[in-house]
Parts: C-alpha cells; sequence; structure tokens
C-alpha cells in the first residue's frame, strides 16, 4: 500500500494470520487483532505516541462498521453496499471531528478501510 509517496506492507502474523502488522519499512506503525467480542483491535503509532482504536461490526443485510478511539468516541462510521455486478464492497463514509483533528489520518483511513475488508473476508469464509 503507498500513501503520500510511502510505502507500507502488510503483513498477517500467527500460526492462523489472524494478526496482522502494518510497516514502514521494517518499523511497524500497526497492529490489527481481533478481540473476543469480535471486533478488530488497532493498535497504531500516531505523533510518536501509541494509540488503540477499536472497529466495531453491525448489522447483517446492512454492514456497518463503527471506528472508535479509547475514549470509545466515534470517529469513523463506514457503512457498507454490496455491488453485485462488480462483486465489490462500496463504502460511505461519515468522520467526526475528532477524526479530523488526528495528525494521520489519511493513514488511519485506510488502515480501517483494510481492517473492515478483511473483517468482510473472514465473515466470508466462515
Amino acid at each position: 500500500m503507498e500513501i503520500a509517496g510511502k510505502k507500507y506492507d502488510i503483513e498477517p502474523k500467527g500460526f492462523w494470520k489472524k494478526n496482522i502488522e502494518i510497516k514502514n519499512d521494517t518499523q511497524i506503525i500497526a497492529v490489527l487483532k481481533m478481540n473476543w467480542n469480535g471486533d478488530l483491535v488497532i493498535r497504531m503509532k500516531l505523533s510518536g505516541k501509541e494509540e488503540e482504536f477499536v472497529l466495531k461490526h453491525s448489522g447483517f443485510f446492512k454492514e456497518k462498521f463503527i471506528l472508535t478511539s479509547h475514549q470509545n468516541e466515534d470517529l469513523l462510521i463506514f457503512e457498507a453496499s454490496y455491488r453485485w455486478v462488480d462483486m465489490i464492497y462500496n463504502y460511505h463514509i461519515n468522520s467526526s471531528e475528532n477524526f479530523e483533528a488526528i495528525s494521520d489520518k489519511t493513514l488511519l483511513l485506510f488502515i480501517t478501510l483494510y481492517a473492515a475488508n478483511y473483517f468482510m473476508w473472514i465473515s466470508a469464509s466462515i
């Protein structure tokens, strides 16, 4: 994945490949892990400080993902719709003012989009 001229590698880790590391060269900048509630936890370094976010899934026919901060504030809401013609998901994305204030919001947005697609892939493979 390349964002603003920086290249990021996405590497599944662990026996079942359920954990994901996102690296810039050799530096790990984000880790995605599934928790026991079925949510994806994103740990990411923002401005040199480690932050934790949780991507929650809701809905069955009308898929929805909500990214929350560690203070349980909604940051992003992804509403997914499946296009049968193209066999892809389209997302309608709403962001909060708190999300807009994040310094690396573009990177967090792409990581969250990857996480949502990863979640859909896991759900489809069960």
